[in-house]
């Protein structure tokens, strides 16, 4: 393991760094500060990561081919960088929304509200 860290960049370090930052604050604010845990299951948290992972991919995958197509790999990176860092926002804040309070029962038929 020391070998593996010696020769690595110092940039992917620090990158592995913020990564691990990243999802410690997430998991102490939304899942143990919000008890997420009280109305989440397994199967959620399993199948949670696969709709980014797709989107990731189909980003990866077009982007290449545009940037074979266009000869400039820059801008377009730099395009599907945002594009990801949007999607992966966007995601996230939907994934951790409270879930909507149930609605009122309705009332049985051919009875009115207040009867």
């Amino acid at each position: 393991m020391q070998q593996l860290l010696a020769a690595a960049p110092r940039e992917f370090l620090l990158a592995c760094l913020a990564l691990v930052v990243s999802h410690g604050v997430s998991f102490v604010l939304i899942y143990l500060g919000q008890r997420e845990y009280r109305h989440t299951t397994m199967k959620d948290l399993m199948n949670a990561p696969y709709r980014r992972i797709a989107v990731l991919h189909i980003a990866i995958i077009a982007g290449g081919f545009l940037v074979v197509q266009l000869g400039s790999p820059l801008g377009l990176l730099v395009a599907l960088v945002a594009l990801k860092i949007g999607m992966d926002i966007m995601l996230h804040n939907r994934s951790h929304r409270e879930p909507a309070p149930a609605a009122p029962a309705a009332a049985p038929a051919g009875k009115h509200a207040g009867e």
